[in-house]
């Protein structure tokens, strides 16, 4: 059941990504979200001897939860990663009249000053880390109407803060915030309609990652794996 739902929330971010249609999810309580992003880590907490300890949960309905818990999912991954066997993650939340904060501190070796901001920009220090995630988490929380910031504490560690409306906000296309070097078109529009698109490759999810992703511009897409289907 775990597996179904993140499999779920990762369609739904992958399509938000390449500019493709995404329905508006209906909002749910905080308290199941964090529950939820709490039990999909909890067989890499038991690997990483971490325990992941929830606060006080304050009330309030979270718009578009599936992004908030992919964002989460990411905060606690680090989290875990970066803290010493024994250690703790915790998680607290505040609320204001529109938002919900979520704090996720860590028992790491914290964030240097001189890292604070790169750490969004693809600044990564974990072994096999690209800094893909932070980076991502930021670009998605901001494209749904949330922020991502990193909290300067008075602890050792690394303590997070994701703030998320609790009222739906109005539509951001995730295009507009993340630069694309080419395509750089609001999801869902329709400016490659007509134009007919030849992509050439051989790996299958690569094409049909493309396929997707340009027919979802209105393209007319033809797919080739060798040079005899090419001129064909």
């Amino acid at each position: 059941e775990t597996a179904a739902r993140q499999a779920r929330l990762a369609f739904r971010v992958c399509r938000r990504a390449i500019g493709a249609e995404v329905d508006r999810e209906p909002s749910r309580p905080v308290g199941d979200v964090l529950m939820d992003a709490a039990q999909a880590v909890k067989v890499e907490a038991v690997r990483h001897a971490v325990t992941v300890q929830l606060g006080s949960i304050t009330g309030g309905e979270l718009a578009e939860p599936g992004g908030a818990e992919q964002i989460l999912l990411n905060l606690l991954l680090n989290a875990m990663a970066y803290s010493p066997r024994g250690g703790a993650v915790r998680i607290r939340t505040s609320e204001t009249e529109d938002d919900v904060s979520v704090d996720v501190e860590d028992d790491g070796p914290g964030v240097p000053a001189e890292r604070r901001e790169s750490i969004f920009e693809g600044d990564s220090t974990r072994v096999g880390g690209t800094g893909v995630g932070l980076r991502h988490a930021r670009d998605l929380a901001r494209s749904l109407g949330g922020e991502l910031t990193l909290l300067i504490s008075p602890r050792s560690g690394a303590s997070f803060r994701l703030t998320w409306p609790k009222i739906p906000p109005a539509p951001v296309s995730f295009a507009s915030v993340v630069p694309r070097p080419s395509l750089s078109v609001r999801a869902g529009s329709l400016l490659l309609g007509g134009t007919r698109v030849l992509v050439v490759e051989d790996d299958p999810a690569v094409t049909g990652l493309l396929e997707v992703a340009l027919e979802a511009r209105g393209a007319m897409v033809t797919l080739a794996s060798s040079v005899e289907e090419v001129f064909a």
